[in-house]
């Protein structure tokens, strides 16, 4: 049986966003430049719903493929980290409030499954929000400009996981949980000028086995 989603995401594109409207946020940035990008998070069900909120580096998977669940590279390729720029802001910090949140079910789980899913696949910090029944919420991100300008762009991701969904026995007894999950992209630039690639082929060899 296919279980609904449930809720989905979508980027509140500011007015530095670079080119046509799009889904990601395409941002031309200058020095020490300090802005908030906001995503809202709808619920399309009749219950509360919690959702872990994270900002996590890009980078390319075995496959080749962009992804934004892994180990940031950035300070082993001498790269401008990602993680460095965009941080979640924390609803409970940012307002001043204190202690954690006082949902329907206890946060204890939702806080451990989010921590759970950070140390595994995440590289940034992890926030959990609760999107109320047939409502919204919207994340916030603070993204703070070096004072010194890169050149290129740096990548990163923008990743909502739900963690309410119930486990269903299928016919054989196991327990399964559906975890869905979506990643807005980011991409962060302070110049336009167009960077040439630099690289060198260290060497090529046959081998017979």
């Amino acid at each position: 049986q296919t279980q609904s989603i449930g809720y989905a995401v979508s980027a509140v594109l500011p007015a530095n966003q670079l080119g046509e409207s799009t889904g990601y946020f395409d941002l031309l940035l200058a020095p020490q430049q300090e802005q908030v990008l906001q995503v809202k998070i709808l619920n399309r069900e009749a219950e509360e719903i919690m959702v872990a909120v994270e900002a996590n580096a890009a980078f390319t998977n075995q496959h080749g493929v962009i992804a934004f669940a892994g180990e940031s590279n950035a300070e082993r390729f001498g790269a401008v980290d990602f993680l460095e720029i965009v941080t979640v802001l924390d609803p409970l910090k940012t307002e001043g409030l204190a202690g954690e949140y006082a949902p329907e079910q206890p946060l204890t789980n939702a806080g451990e499954m989010a921590e759970a899913i950070h140390t595994a696949e995440g590289n940034g910090d992890t926030v959990v929000l609760k999107v109320p029944a047939m409502g919204e919420t919207v994340a916030e991100f603070a993204v703070t400009a070096p004072e010194e300008p890169f050149a290129g762009a740096v990548f990163g991701g923008l990743v909502f996981t739900r963690l309410d969904q119930a486990q269903a026995d299928d016919a054989g007894g196991m327990a399964i949980r559906n975890i869905y999950r979506y990643a807005i992209g980011v991409r962060l630039q302070m110049s336009q000028e167009t960077v040439l690639p630099d690289f060198s082929l260290a060497g090529a060899s046959l081998t017979q086995t």
